[in-house]
């Protein structure tokens, strides 16, 4: 047996045993395409609108008027247009959003549309099981990720052919009309591997990144980066801290405005504490929230309020670079709305290029069952 010929029943096999968990994710990778937009959208339908007026209360204020205060604040994040309201997060589902000069409360998050994310992104990292630690529902969803991309980098060895021919570059290029059966899956499987498999890489490949450590490490080593530290804090899926207890220390507002001027032409800024900590971390965002290029990190005193720490992303090392752009490239954000709808249109194509697949491997199965059963019946002494 040749080494192309063996390559290929990897393929084949690889492809049938995880072929089902590939599809669920790329399905659910559809459906999570623009969960940044559409919630968005759903919660402004409830949401009344910011009064604007000349002066923006200070931090601290908009705090006191919340749902809570800062008792369970998981995230406080505040926007630099004047029309756009300070957004308090109680968890992932429990947005609260504040009017940042008068500190009216305006409405909170559209429920209906968080739970349904929420429930997509379960199904997508953990195939519907709780998305925390490393359940089996979450290990099968990342191996089979990482069988997705040797599938795709087979796919790519076994697609290359020994010479190059006109009739076989306009059968793996061009959409074949009339072609049934298995012709057809062949046709269509091939078709979109050339011309989404590039982008599927960046996908696939960019979600083993962050669904491992070794490959997250491998990425630092590679471009000759120290990998970090294992994580000691408990966190949720997104990387953040649980809930915070009350913050101590100088007033937010004061920090909030040197953080402010460390960055002229922010679009938002994040401040973070933990219970207890002697410091407050602003997140400081000067494009839409997916281009890690345009953010920095600002660590301040909580109660002196001197520099503790400037990380602006030029400051990163090249491993923690490509690190933050993982994040962003897998889903497409890293390219704005064009970004996201090419990766919407490549996912689309896995899930076209795992059906084909799995139905080339069915009418396979199928035929050697058939002619199994015919050598049997011709076997029989008549």
């Amino acid at each position: 047996m040749t080494l192309r010929r063996i390559l290929f029943w990897l393929h084949l096999s690889a492809g049938s045993i995880a072929g089902i968990f590939i599809l669920i994710m790329c399905v659910t990778g559809l459906g999570l395409a623009f969960e940044r937009q559409i919630n968005a959208l759903a919660d402004s339908w409830g949401r009344q609108p910011v009064q604007v007026g000349t002066t923006r209360l200070a931090i601290d204020d908009v705090l006191k008027g919340g749902a809570r205060g800062t008792k369970g604040l998981t995230a406080v994040t505040v926007y630099a247009r004047p029309a756009e309201p300070v957004a308090l997060a109680y968890g992932r589902q429990n947005v609260v959003f504040a009017d940042p000069y008068t500190g009216k409360i305006l409405g909170g998050s559209s429920k209906t549309s968080r739970a349904f994310f929420m429930n997509l992104e379960r199904w997508h990292r953990a195939l519907g099981a709780e998305m925390r630690g490393h359940g089996l529902g979450r290990a099968v969803a990342d191996a089979s990720n990482a069988i997705f991309l040797v599938l795709l980098l087979s796919g790519a060895v076994l697609w290359w052919p020994k010479k190059w021919k006109p009739s076989y570059l306009r059968s793996v290029a061009t959409w074949q009309r009339g072609l049934t059966g298995k012709a057809a899956h062949w046709n269509r499987h091939h078709v979109i591997a050339m011309y989404w498999a590039l982008p599927l890489l960046v996908i696939v490949g960019s979600g083993v990144i962050m669904s491992y450590t070794w490959a997250n490490n491998l990425l630092y080593t590679l471009t000759g980066s120290t990998p970090p530290p294992p994580r000691t804090q408990p966190q949720d899926s997104h990387g953040r801290n649980h809930g915070r207890a009350e913050r101590e220390g100088m007033p937010l507002q004061q920090l909030f405005q040197r953080a402010e001027a460390k960055l002229p032409g922010w679009q938002s800024i994040t401040p973070q504490w933990a219970p207890n900590a002697q410091n407050a971390v602003f997140q400081i965002d000067r494009g839409d929230g997916g281009q890690p290029n345009k953010r920095a990190q600002l660590t301040l005193h909580n109660a002196m309020g001197q520099e503790r720490r400037w990380e602006p992303f030029e400051g990163y090392s090249t491993g923690r670079q490509w690190r933050a752009w993982a994040r962003f490239l897998h889903t497409g954000e890293a390219g704005g709305v064009i970004g996201q709808a090419i990766a919407t249109a490549a996912t689309a194509g896995g899930v076209l290029l795992v059906w084909t697949g799995l139905a080339m491997a069915w009418i396979r199965l199928r035929q050697r069952v058939a002619a199994r059963a015919a050598r049997d019946e011709s076997a029989v002494p008549r």
